[in-house]
């Protein structure tokens, strides 16, 4: 690199390397992607304990309410279906991450690792589709009901349909980075079922 008084500028770092340096190479990208998941999972879990907690304090102390002292909290089992909503979709993603749904793979077993590879990417897509169909009408569902809320506690509608939003967004991400992994990196389909992605 020259000046304009014809001297030359010294560069410590190559220009290739410095570039290197501020775009991040595919396998660097991966890795920050893991690391994310890793942090969306602590999410999910220390959100899955939080409603679970809520939701036992909330029908315990109804019933302790309704027995010992003949009253009660209106809202409180109106709140506790909400939070069970959200609770099981959240749930459904952690046991997708984890391979952890009830499957029947009798047969998936008997078959070569080619066959199984392709039964496995077109199960993914199939069930990609169905995820997207959840997605679909949750979405359209939760912007029906922008405006509407609960009768007992008054809570906003959106949110409770919204569950199902969150919950096909992360099985939906969770099945599409499976797929990138046998397909993309072509990793052996055994040990991408059966590993988490913490393992990574």
């Amino acid at each position: 690199m020259s000046r304009s008084d014809g001297g030359q500028f010294n560069c410590p770092l190559d220009l290739n390397y410095r570039v290197n340096l501020l775009v991040p190479t595919g396998e660097d990208y991966m890795k920050n992607v893991i690391k994310m998941f890793g942090y969306l999972e602590t999410i999910i879990k220390v959100t899955i304990a939080c409603i679970a907690l809520v939701m036992f304090v909330l029908v315990f102390l109804n019933v302790v309410l309704r027995y010992l002292f003949s009253s009660g909290i209106t809202w409180s089992s109106e709140v506790a279906r909400y939070l069970l909503i959200w609770l099981i979709f959240l749930g459904a993603v952690l046991a997708f991450k984890e391979n952890a749904h009830l499957n029947v793979d009798v047969l998936f077993k008997k078959f070569n690792q080619k066959t199984k590879k392709v039964v496995y990417i077109l199960s993914s897509f199939l069930m990609l589709f169905v995820i997207l169909m959840i997605f679909d009408g949750s979405l359209k569902t939760a912007i029906t009901n922008i405006n509407s809320y609960s009768p007992a506690a008054g809570v906003p509608m959106w949110i409770v349909h919204s569950a199902g939003v969150a919950g096909s967004l992360g099985m939906g991400t969770l099945i599409l980075y499976n797929l990138y992994k046998i397909l993309i990196k072509k990793e052996d389909l055994d040990k991408v079922i059966a590993r988490d992605l913490s393992d990574d």
